[in-house]
């Protein structure tokens, strides 16, 4: 587990860097107005992508070590088609897709959609290290494909548009979908590696018809998906209120601050990732609950220092990187940071509880939070709107930290209640360190059988 939560941390290193040169690019050329487009498009890409993985997506990391893997795939990609035809035609017919995009919009959600269904067998089959490189690969393709596309609009003299982001990202989620492919086939040849202490019984699962799996697949993706969304509408409904009454610039402004403060969440996500493929394949809840508080600590504890030193940063380092329209972007990360330190917590938690199956606690915890996210967003970002733009994105921030402490609460209730271990949770003990050595062991001890 070590080795691959190394693996993750620096491969997410990496996709930030190259991601963040993206940024700067994009908010140079763009101004905020162009960030501020860029964002909601790929936001309405993001929603489809969730309901299309409705049935499939992550919930196949708990399925396949427990069904049969290739009746899952063949049903996740069915979904997932029938699911992009529907939310493109309803975006669409609500106007929420700008003028000459709908049709490339469609085959990007469809791309990143396939994409993200064999990333979850990737992860199921506990094969980070390949899931790492395929998020870098990702990453760089993006930036040298825009890179051409930045050489041929100069070539052909067009004037730089937004497009040069939009056909490189399309085109970073095909290519990578059409490679991963082909590993997700070979792996569906074999059974998943077990590797943790107590496997799971796979003799003794029922068999189970396409009827009976597309209802479990729903049943178990409903609640997955209804928590996924209710978490992206707690990160990204601000963006349609802040549009909607102060205008795409301030949204931009708003956009950098949230993506240079959520990049801090590389190492929780790192550990989430590694954590969720590891409890999925166990039945020993005494494992899990130790395993999960051991990295909430450690998550927890870099993601404070990693937000001490960004808000040590003057804002006019911030205006010298990204331009001048992003002169406030130091105030939008201020008030987002009590939300960043409580989401690197709850990661952590929240993986626990999927590993487990129990995806409506997850579900519940962001209805929790989205519930105050809309109550703040509607009644407080208008009424501070009239006060300046400004007034109303750092609204929009503070009600979104409220929003993820909300979550985070419920949450450690339910943990509490579950393990009666909420003490040991926040306690740093030299047990810790014991138990993190015992895994790496068991890593180097596995290495050599292989």
């Amino acid at each position: 587990m070590f080795s691959n939560i190394v693996s993750t941390f620096f491969s997410r290193i990496l996709t930030i860097l190259v991601m963040l040169f993206v940024m700067i690019f994009n908010s140079n050329q763009f101004g905020a107005e162009g960030v501020g487009s860029i964002s909601l498009i790929i936001l309405n890409v993001t929603i489809i992508q969730l309901i299309a993985t409705f049935i499939g997506g992550t919930t196949l990391v708990y399925l396949i070590p427990r069904r049969d893997p290739k009746l899952l795939l063949k049903l996740s990609f069915y979904w997932a088609l029938l699911a992009n035809l529907l939310g493109v035609t309803i975006l669409h017919l609500a106007g929420m897709i700008p003028e000459g995009y709908t049709v490339l919009l469609f085959f990007m959600a469809l791309s990143v959609t396939f994409f993200t269904i064999n990333l979850s067998v990737l992860q199921a089959y506990e094969k980070i290290k390949a899931l790492n490189v395929f998020q870098v690969m990702q990453s760089l393709i993006l930036i040298a494909m825009m890179g051409v596309l930045l050489f041929f609009y100069r070539y052909r003299h067009y004037s730089l548009s937004i497009d040069i982001y939009i056909y490189a990202y399309f085109f970073s989620y095909l290519v990578l979908f059409l490679i991963s492919f082909r590993l997700v086939l070979r792996l569906l040849r074999k059974p998943t590696q077990i590797t943790v202490n107590q496997p799971i019984d796979t003799e003794n699962q029922p068999s189970l018809t396409f009827w009976e799996q597309l209802k479990e697949m729903a049943q178990l993706g409903f609640w997955v998906q209804i928590a996924n969304l209710t978490q992206l509408f707690n990160y990204r409904l601000s963006y349609y209120l802040i549009e909607f009454y102060v205008g795409r610039k301030p949204l931009g402004v708003y956009d950098m601050g949230t993506k240079i403060s959520e990049a801090i969440w590389v190492l929780p996500k790192s550990l989430s990732l590694v954590q969720y493929a590891r409890l999925s394949n166990t039945d020993d809840n005494q494992y899990a609950q130790k395993i999960t508080s051991i990295l909430a600590k450690i998550s927890t504890l870099f993601t404070f220092v990693a937000l001490c030193i960004l808000l040590i940063l003057p804002s006019s380092l911030f205006v010298a990187i990204f331009g001048p329209d992003f002169g406030e972007v130091k105030k939008v990360i201020f008030v987002l940071a009590p939300g960043i330190l409580s989401i690197s917590f709850l990661t952590i938690i929240s993986h626990y509880f999927a590993a487990q199956g129990l995806y409506r606690i997850n579900a519940i915890s962001s209805l929790i939070g989205l519930c105050i996210t809309v109550l703040g967003g509607f009644i407080f970002i208008p009424l501070m709107a009239h006060y300046g733009t400004l007034h109303a994105i750092l609204t929009a921030g503070v009600v979104t930290s409220v929003s993820y402490l909300s979550s985070l609460i419920f949450s450690l209730i339910i943990f509490y209640q579950r393990n009666r271990a909420l003490r040991s949770v926040f306690m740093i003990k030299r047990e810790d360190f014991t138990i993190f050595a015992t895994e790496i062991k068991q890593i180097l001890i596995l290495k050599r059988k292989r």
